[in-house]
């Protein structure tokens, strides 16, 4: 056996009640010298959903060693998604949040995932089928400020990271590969599809959320979902804007934005005291929680 093998297959069974052993890049340097390779196999996360998955890919190993990918996002939606909810998730990858999202909203709600990269949308399609959840729809779909095609960068399939894939931060060398997509805005989407609510929105699209944002105005103001995403200053920067930005157009919008702090909304973040630079891992927008609930947090 691989020796890297066997000391990564121990450290991660020997770290899985903790939460994973310290610094957790030290699964990615083992993981990578342990698997060479892609090799893929079915695996349960701890909510529930099974995925085929691969210790090659940084994403997957998350999943596999510690039973999920990103749990204070997971956490969020087990306090927001409730049974007959219509949800998006836009910038699905493989699809763990879609899954969750449609085993909460049970057989009366809907989950609609986009996911425009090729291989990773198989990946999501499998899944999807794989979980048995006729409420979840993969769309193999960029939503975006406009309808029609565009060039959308995105990783080769021997990339550690599958999930960096972007309309606009296409200069990074992460993502070398290029692929004409069919892209539509949010407005137009829901108008085709002819949906009647929609409840929350997991958006993590690397940079083009204002461009997302642009073309669902009718529909944000319409049904006012909640939003889940991450604020990238570099990614938002390839497409000439920045976090204040992002943050003034979703207080625009009307929404409200706080932290997320062990799945729930944790302290406010206001346009007018982000700089620029401010980046957050998961924030949660609302037009529904009352501002005087939270303390207005101060940019770091």
């Amino acid at each position: 056996m691989n020796p890297y093998r066997a000391l990564y297959r121990l450290l991660s069974v020997a770290g899985r009640p903790f939460g994973g052993i310290r610094p957790r890049r030290l699964y990615d340097v083992l993981g990578r010298k342990a698997y060479p390779r892609p090799e893929f196999a079915w695996h349960r996360n701890r909510w529930g959903a099974e995925l085929y998955l691969s210790h090659y890919y940084h994403i997957d190993r998350n999943i596999i060693i510690l039973g999920c990918y990103d749990q204070d996002l997971h956490q969020a939606l087990e306090h927001l998604v409730k049974p007959g909810m219509v949800c998006f998730d836009v910038g699905a990858n493989l699809g763990e949040m879609a899954l969750h999202m449609a085993a909460l909203a049970g057989p009366t709600g809907a989950v609609h995932a986009f996911e425009p990269v090729p291989a990773v949308y198989e990946r999501l399609a499998m899944h999807a089928e794989r979980n048995g959840l006729p409420n979840l729809r993969p769309h193999q779909l960029a939503l975006s400020n406009r309808t029609g095609r565009c060039s959308l960068a995105y990783a080769e399939a021997s990339a550690d990271n599958q999930g960096l894939a972007s309309l606009v931060n296409t200069a990074q060398p992460a993502v070398s590969l290029r692929a004409e997509v069919n892209a539509m805005t949010l407005d137009d989407f829901v108008s085709r599809e002819q949906v009647r609510r929609l409840d929350l929105m997991k958006v993590d699209i690397q940079g083009a959320e204002i461009a997302l944002l642009e073309g669902g105005r009718q529909s944000l103001a319409g049904f006012s979902p909640d939003l889940l995403m991450e604020i990238s200053p570099a990614d938002l920067g390839a497409a000439g804007h920045n976090s204040r930005d992002l943050c003034r157009m979703l207080e625009d919008y009307g929404y409200a934005i706080y932290r997320i702090k062990r799945g729930r909304p944790g302290t406010r973040i206001t346009a007018s005291a982000v700089t620029p630079g401010f980046s957050a891992t998961n924030v949660y927008c609302t037009k529904h929680v009352p501002s005087s609930q939270q303390p207005v947090a101060n940019s770091p």
